[in-house]
């Protein structure tokens, strides 16, 4: 029989699969938050930032709130991107 303390952890890789980005774009815009800021502060390359940004609001997680003539578009998380965010973190929470 094998000895629990003998394991050893796994190694944590720093690796986001796509859901884990998705996740992160919806929890950083939140409530309200314009593009820009939120390609800077979810580091990930603004090209790819901006292909989420457009498959979630494709998918009707991410809606636009309001245009700003200083800001631009200001996006805000939809009922199914919160659901959505709701499932992600009980999943994380089962595969810990």
């Amino acid at each position: 029989m094998m000895n629990m303390k003998s394991l050893k952890k796994p190694k944590v890789i720093a690796y986001r699969n796509r859901y884990d980005i998705m996740a992160k774009i919806l929890e950083t815009v939140g409530s309200g938050l314009d593009k820009g800021r939120l390609i800077k502060s979810t580091n990930t390359p603004p090209e790819l930032s901006e292909a989420y940004v457009e498959l979630l609001m494709k998918k009707g997680l991410l809606k636009v709130a309001d245009i700003r003539a200083d800001l631009g578009e200001i996006l805000k998380v939809t009922d199914k991107g919160v659901s959505f965010l709701t499932h992600y973190k009980i999943i994380q929470d089962l595969t810990k």
